[in-house]
C-alpha cells in the first residue's frame, strides 16, 4: 500500500470521527441532560410530605412560597377581553412554545412544570403552571401584570414588547396547564 493510500485512510478516518463528534455530541449530551434532569425532580419529590397540594398535576412540586412584589390593585380585577376560542387557545401556544423572543417553555418547560432547559441557570425556580394551589389563587390580571412587567426577584424577565391581545393569547393557554 502507498503512502498517499494510507495517508488517506488516515484522514478519512480522523473526518468521519470529527464528523461523528460534533453531530452526535451535542445529541447525546441533550440525552443525558434530559435523562439528569428527569431523575432530579424524582429526587426532590422524595423530600416532600405526602400533601396533595404540594404536588401539580403532573407530579411536580409546587414551589415554594415567595416573597415578590404583589401585582399592583389596578392589575387584580382586570379581566380578558378575548374570548375563550380555540385560535386564541392555539395563538396562545405558538407563543408560549416558540414565537416570545425568549420563549416561555425555556424556563417553564413544554408542559408548564418549571422544568424547562434553562430553568437550572435561574437563580430562582421557574413557576410550575401545574400547580393548581398557585394557580387558582393568581387572577388573570396579575398574570397578565407579571407577564407584562416581569419580576426581577423571582427572574421572570418582562415581555412589554408584546401586544395586549398576545399576553391574553399566553393566559388562556397557561391556564390550561391547571385546569
Amino acid at each position: 500500500m502507498s503512502e498517499s493510500n494510507k495517508k488517506n485512510k488516515y484522514l478519512f478516518l480522523v473526518l468521519i470521527f470529527y464528523g461523528f463528534t460534533v453531530f452526535l455530541n451535542p445529541l447525546v449530551i441533550n440525552d443525558l441532560y434530559a435523562n439528569t434532569n428527569k431523575n432530579s425532580h424524582l429526587i426532590d419529590e422524595d423530600h416532600l410530605d405526602d400533601e396533595e397540594d404540594d404536588v401539580g398535576d403532573q407530579g411536580q412540586p409546587c414551589p415554594k412560597i415567595r416573597q415578590v412584589s404583589p401585582a399592583p390593585k389596578e392589575f387584580k380585577n382586570k379581566i380578558s377581553p378575548l374570548r375563550n376560542e380555540p385560535r386564541n387557545l392555539k395563538k396562545g401556544k405558538v407563543l408560549f412554545r416558540l414565537k416570545a423572543r425568549k420563549a416561555c417553555k425555556f424556563c417553564h418547560g413544554m408542559e408548564g412544570k418549571g422544568d424547562g432547559s434553562m430553568a437550572d441557570l435561574a437563580h430562582k425556580p421557574p413557576r410550575n403552571l401545574t400547580c393548581k394551589k398557585y394557580m387558582n389563587k393568581i387572577t388573570d390580571g396579575e398574570l397578565f401584570w407579571v407577564i407584562k412587567e416581569g419580576i426581577d426577584e423571582a427572574g421572570m424577565p418582562s415581555y412589554k414588547h408584546l401586544s395586549d391581545k398576545k399576553i391574553w393569547q399566553l393566559i388562556q393557554y397557561i391556564r390550561t396547564f391547571s385546569s
